[in-house]
Protein backbone atom coordinates (compact mmCIF):
# COMPACT_ATOMS: atom_id res chain seq x y z
CA UNK A 1 0.00 0.00 0.00
CA UNK A 2 1.12 3.42 -0.88
CA UNK A 3 1.44 6.17 1.61
CA UNK A 4 -0.36 9.05 0.82
CA UNK A 5 1.67 12.21 -0.21
CA UNK A 6 0.47 15.89 -0.32
CA UNK A 7 1.78 17.25 -3.31
CA UNK A 8 -0.32 20.22 -3.93
CA UNK A 9 1.44 21.64 -0.32
CA UNK A 10 4.95 21.58 -1.60
CA UNK A 11 4.66 22.50 -5.04
CA UNK A 12 3.11 25.55 -3.31
CA UNK A 13 5.52 26.26 -1.00
CA UNK A 14 8.28 25.32 -3.50
CA UNK A 15 6.57 27.42 -6.35
CA UNK A 16 6.23 30.55 -3.09
CA UNK A 17 9.97 29.78 -2.73
CA UNK A 18 11.19 29.20 -5.98
CA UNK A 19 9.94 33.00 -7.18
CA UNK A 20 12.31 34.71 -5.09
CA UNK A 21 15.03 32.22 -6.14
CA UNK A 22 13.94 32.74 -10.20
CA UNK A 23 16.84 34.86 -11.61
CA UNK A 24 14.55 36.49 -13.80
CA UNK A 25 12.04 37.36 -11.22
CA UNK A 26 15.15 39.35 -8.96
CA UNK A 27 16.32 40.53 -12.13
CA UNK A 28 13.13 42.42 -12.70
CA UNK A 29 12.19 43.86 -9.55
CA UNK A 30 16.33 45.22 -9.30
CA UNK A 31 15.54 46.79 -12.53
CA UNK A 32 11.96 48.04 -11.11
CA UNK A 33 14.39 49.53 -8.05
CA UNK A 34 17.01 50.99 -10.20
CA UNK A 35 14.53 52.84 -12.48
CA UNK A 36 12.71 54.47 -9.17
CA UNK A 37 15.74 55.43 -7.85
CA UNK A 38 17.03 57.12 -10.61
CA UNK A 39 13.56 58.64 -11.39
CA UNK A 40 13.36 59.96 -7.98
CA UNK A 41 17.38 61.34 -8.41
CA UNK A 42 16.66 63.09 -11.22
CA UNK A 43 13.52 64.74 -9.99
CA UNK A 44 15.52 65.52 -6.92
CA UNK A 45 18.20 67.53 -9.25
CA UNK A 46 15.89 69.13 -11.27
CA UNK A 47 13.02 70.25 -8.35
CA UNK A 48 16.35 71.52 -6.30
CA UNK A 49 17.91 73.45 -10.13
CA UNK A 50 14.37 74.79 -11.03
CA UNK A 51 13.83 75.94 -7.06
CA UNK A 52 17.50 77.37 -6.51
CA UNK A 53 16.82 79.39 -9.67
CA UNK A 54 13.68 80.41 -8.95
CA UNK A 55 15.14 81.96 -5.96
CA UNK A 56 18.05 83.41 -7.17
CA UNK A 57 16.31 85.11 -10.28
CA UNK A 58 13.26 86.50 -8.33
CA UNK A 59 13.62 89.80 -9.04
CA UNK A 60 15.49 89.42 -12.46
CA UNK A 61 13.53 87.13 -14.48
CA UNK A 62 15.40 83.76 -15.68
CA UNK A 63 15.86 84.43 -19.36
CA UNK A 64 15.64 87.96 -19.68
CA UNK A 65 19.33 88.61 -20.93
CA UNK A 66 18.46 87.24 -23.49
CA UNK A 67 16.49 89.77 -25.14
CA UNK A 68 18.76 92.35 -24.82
CA UNK A 69 21.15 93.96 -27.36
CA UNK A 70 24.07 92.28 -27.83
CA UNK A 71 26.56 94.38 -28.68
CA UNK A 72 29.12 92.95 -30.05
CA UNK A 73 29.85 91.26 -33.73
CA UNK A 74 30.42 87.90 -34.70
CA UNK A 75 32.68 87.55 -37.67
CA UNK A 76 30.73 83.71 -39.39
CA UNK A 77 27.05 84.12 -39.59
CA UNK A 78 25.14 82.25 -41.18
CA UNK A 79 21.97 83.80 -40.92
CA UNK A 80 21.62 87.86 -40.87
CA UNK A 81 23.21 89.19 -37.74
CA UNK A 82 24.97 92.55 -36.52
CA UNK A 83 25.80 94.20 -33.06
CA UNK A 84 22.27 95.65 -32.63
CA UNK A 85 20.85 91.77 -32.39
CA UNK A 86 19.51 90.27 -28.81
CA UNK A 87 21.86 88.11 -26.84
CA UNK A 88 19.37 85.01 -27.98
CA UNK A 89 20.10 85.76 -31.54
CA UNK A 90 23.90 86.01 -30.59
CA UNK A 91 23.33 82.47 -29.43
CA UNK A 92 21.42 81.00 -32.20
CA UNK A 93 24.39 82.17 -34.28
CA UNK A 94 26.67 80.74 -31.90
CA UNK A 95 24.82 77.25 -32.42
CA UNK A 96 24.97 77.50 -36.16
CA UNK A 97 28.73 78.04 -36.49
CA UNK A 98 29.30 75.19 -34.21
CA UNK A 99 27.19 72.65 -35.74
CA UNK A 100 28.64 74.02 -39.34
CA UNK A 101 32.26 73.45 -37.62
CA UNK A 102 31.12 69.72 -36.45
CA UNK A 103 29.72 69.13 -39.61
CA UNK A 104 32.85 70.41 -41.64
CA UNK A 105 35.07 68.76 -39.13
CA UNK A 106 33.81 65.70 -39.71
CA UNK A 107 33.70 65.42 -43.22
CA UNK A 108 37.42 66.70 -43.28
CA UNK A 109 38.54 64.60 -40.68
CA UNK A 110 36.75 61.21 -42.39
CA UNK A 111 38.40 62.51 -45.86
CA UNK A 112 41.61 63.22 -44.31
CA UNK A 113 41.72 59.72 -42.32
CA UNK A 114 40.86 57.87 -45.38
CA UNK A 115 44.14 59.12 -47.22
CA UNK A 116 46.25 58.52 -44.70
CA UNK A 117 45.10 55.41 -44.25
CA UNK A 118 45.05 54.50 -47.70
CA UNK A 119 48.77 55.99 -47.32
CA UNK A 120 49.45 53.90 -44.81
CA UNK A 121 48.90 50.53 -46.89
CA UNK A 122 51.04 51.91 -49.88
CA UNK A 123 53.83 49.85 -51.17
CA UNK A 124 55.90 53.28 -51.46
CA UNK A 125 58.26 53.27 -48.23
CA UNK A 126 58.54 56.96 -47.85
CA UNK A 127 54.88 57.53 -48.40
CA UNK A 128 53.90 54.62 -45.85
CA UNK A 129 56.93 55.76 -43.61
CA UNK A 130 55.20 59.10 -43.44
CA UNK A 131 51.88 57.65 -42.77
CA UNK A 132 52.88 56.10 -39.82
CA UNK A 133 54.72 59.08 -38.56
CA UNK A 134 51.42 61.02 -38.56
CA UNK A 135 49.25 58.48 -37.44
CA UNK A 136 51.71 57.85 -34.72
CA UNK A 137 52.44 61.85 -33.72
CA UNK A 138 48.75 62.64 -34.00
CA UNK A 139 46.97 59.31 -32.88
CA UNK A 140 49.25 58.46 -29.46
CA UNK A 141 49.50 62.16 -28.22
CA UNK A 142 46.17 63.16 -25.90
CA UNK A 143 44.53 65.75 -27.52
CA UNK A 144 44.87 68.17 -24.69
CA UNK A 145 48.78 67.84 -25.00
CA UNK A 146 49.20 68.69 -28.18
CA UNK A 147 46.74 71.97 -27.59
CA UNK A 148 49.14 72.79 -24.69
CA UNK A 149 51.90 72.53 -26.96
CA UNK A 150 50.63 73.92 -30.02
CA UNK A 151 49.24 76.65 -27.90
CA UNK A 152 52.77 77.36 -26.40
CA UNK A 153 54.60 77.38 -29.53
CA UNK A 154 52.21 79.99 -31.35
CA UNK A 155 52.96 82.12 -28.11
CA UNK A 156 56.27 81.84 -28.16
CA UNK A 157 55.81 82.90 -31.88
CA UNK A 158 53.59 85.72 -31.59
CA UNK A 159 55.62 86.98 -28.58
CA UNK A 160 58.81 87.58 -30.34
CA UNK A 161 57.23 89.06 -32.75
CA UNK A 162 55.56 91.92 -31.09
CA UNK A 163 51.90 90.50 -31.49
CA UNK A 164 49.41 89.68 -28.70
CA UNK A 165 48.55 85.84 -28.79
CA UNK A 166 45.69 85.61 -25.68
CA UNK A 167 44.71 82.40 -26.01
CA UNK A 168 48.51 81.23 -25.28
CA UNK A 169 48.62 83.63 -21.97
CA UNK A 170 46.84 81.48 -19.68
CA UNK A 171 49.59 78.52 -21.04
CA UNK A 172 52.39 80.95 -20.49
CA UNK A 173 51.46 81.57 -17.33
CA UNK A 174 51.53 78.31 -16.47
CA UNK A 175 54.90 77.67 -17.99
CA UNK A 176 56.49 80.44 -16.09
CA UNK A 177 55.43 79.26 -12.98
CA UNK A 178 56.55 76.15 -13.65
CA UNK A 179 60.47 77.80 -14.76
CA UNK A 180 60.08 79.58 -11.56
CA UNK A 181 59.08 76.98 -9.07
CA UNK A 182 62.26 74.83 -10.93
CA UNK A 183 64.56 77.56 -10.53
CA UNK A 184 63.84 78.40 -7.22
CA UNK A 185 64.16 74.49 -6.15
CA UNK A 186 67.50 74.40 -7.57
CA UNK A 187 68.52 77.13 -5.70
CA UNK A 188 67.40 75.71 -2.84
CA UNK A 189 68.89 72.69 -3.25
CA UNK A 190 72.83 74.96 -3.93
CA UNK A 191 72.60 73.57 -7.78
CA UNK A 192 73.23 77.01 -9.13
Amino acid sequence: MALPTNTDSSQTRTSNKSLFYNPTFRAVIFQIIAVVALVFFFYSIINNALTNLGNTWHCYGMFDFLNQEAGFGIGLTLIDYDETFSYGRTFLVGLLNTALIAVLGVILATILGFIIGVARLSPNWLVSRFAAFYIEIFRNIPLLLQIFFGTLLFYRYYHHQGRVFNLGIVFSLMYADYRYLALSLNKARGLF
